[in-house]
């Protein structure tokens, strides 16, 4: 068997997988919203996974490792950070922190669950950081093996963007991170 890695992005907008092999390649996607028919669907992706898993199995490659599109405990300590600071009621703050909690709770209920049906281990799961996801979804679809890369977002995480460099080694170097308040996206 050939073995893959699981991209999964969900809890925002456009749940979404995808099957990639070592060297980058996406063999195979899947939006959650194609399976629930609600546009930019945010809900963990279970079909869309499901979905994955059939074609992994039909075309013999074993997932191995499984990347999640964003570190949720940077995310987490922004979301709450922000809100503790924020003009909201004692009572508004209290209740956006515990569904913000639960979320996350939610999110690593859902991996570890995952984890355990493909007998993966935690080590195994590789979290990413939001904007180096964009910039090595973009690697994917180009030709180009080095170069700058300037990532402009709404948010994610806990900035807004990145300027990185790929070097002809192709390590991806983040030079400059924007601030949410410098977002383009906002």
């Amino acid at each position: 068997m050939k073995k893959a890695i699981l991209g999964i992005s969900s809890g925002f907008h456009d749940s979404a997988a995808a099957l990639v092999d070592y060297d980058g390649r996406i063999l195979f996607a899947s939006s959650e919203e194609r399976f629930t028919r609600v546009k930019g669907d945010k809900v963990w992706p279970i079909r869309a996974i499901e979905n994955i898993l059939e074609h992994a199995e039909v075309h013999g490659f074993e997932i191995s490792i499984i990347c999640y599109y964003e570190n949720p405990i940077v995310r987490l300590r922004w979301t709450l950070t922000n809100t503790l600071m924020s003009s909201m009621s004692l009572h508004e703050k209290l209740g956006r922190i515990r569904r913000l909690t639960f979320k996350y709770i939610e999110l690593t209920v859902n991996l570890e669950s995952l984890l355990n049906q493909l007998s993966l281990s935690r080590s195994d799961l590789f979290i990413s950081d939001h904007h180096l996801s964009h910039a090595t979804s973009v690697l994917a679809f180009s030709r180009q093996k080095s170069g700058l890369f300037c990532i402009l977002d709404a948010f994610g995480q806990d900035c807004s963007g990145i300027i990185c460099h790929l070097s002809s080694s192709q390590k991806l170097e983040v030079l400059n991170k924007l601030s949410i308040h410098q977002s383009v996206g906002l």
